[in-house]
């Protein structure tokens, strides 16, 4: 089993320095215990609920309903046949009458619990950014995370999931029990569908309290790695993204959690295309072919035995080198002819609409119909898409014919034509998208 370390919360730099590169889940206990709404818990659990309400009870929140014969699993409807179905009941209320529901679920126990799940609080319930008073969500370093918002009324549980954040847990009232997974047990866990299933995210296919190691034998070496630690109010638990984890909630539990990634959009997207492409690339290899391209990834790419090319001097690396501007522009180069030659020549109008054309180093042309154009930038992978007849305008300018010329000639052939309009979106075109400046 995994310990979890207890930490004082880092400052700025001392999380990018030691405890981003570390990897590890971290607890900081009492972090956030000043917050109000921490405070709000020190007499009665209904104290909190009356305090949230006083501030949010105007809203309207998404609540999950459970089932008692369901034992709190917030979940699949069934691993084996439904695992497109939620096992709970999901709709939208106001949050005073959610909030009443749950004072009368603490009342009587029936096992019908509640649960208001990852709410957007900048979107969905601003009244509460001002009580989340978090330091480290400050720093603009930090500027691409968000605030989510967690209320039930107990005694459930969340299946065993990863996220693609890094989370900043703080808890409110009420304890919560997190059971994690490092990310290299993903062998072991037996995922779901990769779409995410009814909650969103990817998930294990074992239940937690009582495995099935007959079915699912490998679960039992997830088990060793596993780490245990108990949440109070004012605590806060830092878990790296693309920890598996499994929350249990115990009695009337509140939490705010601060999601944050170290990747901007466009990285983000740009990994998970390449796994995309080797799922239709790699995968359908024999399979001495796929264990070289994996031994050829591991070393060249994840650099799982270090620099691949320390044996060589840096300029005598190619272009799989130390990554020099130079270099990621070849590569980048290299995919352009790559993508320019795969579809061959147009024959029809279905083909016609495959083929791209390289205008430039950094510059691919792709026809989306008759009357667009796709421009895409291979440095930034961003597309801009433009009417086709921008480039009957271009081939008028390479002429000696003027632009009157060109738009007396579109609107004989019946184009409705703004000359302002079209003469900015030449410019353009020439300026910064197909003419690249001589260095």
């Amino acid at each position: 089993m995994m310990t979890v370390r207890e930490e004082q919360l880092p400052s700025e730099e001392e999380f990018f320095s030691e405890l981003l590169p570390r990897n590890e889940p971290v607890v900081f206990r009492g972090a956030v215990a000043g917050w109000s709404l921490a405070r709000a818990t020190s007499d009665e659990p209904s104290m909190f609920l009356d305090h949230v309400t006083r501030v949010i009870g105007h809203r309207t929140v998404p609540v999950s309903i459970g089932l008692p014969g369901d034992r709190g699993s917030v979940s699949y409807d069934s691993f084996d046949e439904s695992i497109g179905i939620p096992n709970t009941l999901v709709g939208n209320r106001l949050f005073r009458d959610v909030a009443r529901e749950m004072k009368t679920e603490l009342q009587s126990k029936t096992g019908h619990f509640l649960y208001v799940q990852s709410v957007d609080v900048a979107k969905d319930l601003p009244e509460l950014l001002p009580l989340l008073d978090f330091p480290l969500s400050k720093s603009p370093r930090f500027k691409s995370g968000h605030w989510r918002f967690w209320i039930g009324s107990g005694n459930h549980h969340v299946h065993t999931h990863y996220d693609r954040f890094h989370n900043f847990y703080s808890v409110l009232v009420g304890s919560k029990r997190f059971t994690v997974f490092p990310p290299e047990v993903l062998p072991d866990m037996y995922v779901g569908p990769l779409e995410g299933g009814p909650y969103g995210t990817p998930a294990s296919m074992v239940n937690l309290y009582a495995p099935d190691l007959v079915k699912y034998p490998r679960f039992a070496r997830a088990l060793e790695k596993a780490g245990c630690v108990e949440l109070h109010p004012g605590d806060v638990f830092y878990l790296p993204a693309n920890w598996w984890h499994h929350v249990q909630s115990n009695g009337l539990n509140g939490a705010a959690n601060y999601w944050w990634t170290d990747l901007d959009e466009h990285s983000l997207k740009e990994a998970n295309a390449t796994f995309l492409r080797a799922l239709l690339s790699i995968r359908p290899l024999p399979q001495h072919w796929r264990s070289f391209w994996k031994t050829f990834m591991d070393y060249f790419v994840h650099m799982v035995d270090g620099d691949p090319y320390a044996h060589l001097s840096i300029e005598n690396q190619g272009f799989a080198g130390h990554p020099t501007p130079e270099r990621l522009d070849y590569i980048r180069l290299l995919l352009a002819d790559h993508a320019t030659g795969e579809s061959g020549r147009a024959e029809n109008d279905e083909v016609l609409f495959e083929q791209k054309y390289r205008l430039s180093p950094s510059v691919v042309l792709r026809i989306a119909s008759r009357e667009t154009l796709v421009l895409n930038d291979w440095a930034t992978n961003v597309d801009h898409d433009i009417p086709a007849i921008t480039m009957t305008v271009l081939l008028q300018f390479s002429s000696s014919n003027t632009i009157r010329n060109a738009m007396a000639a579109l609107r004989d052939d019946g184009w409705d034509v703004d000359k302002a309009e079209l003469i900015e979106i030449a410019r353009d075109l020439v300026a910064h998208r197909i003419l690249l400046p001589v260095e």
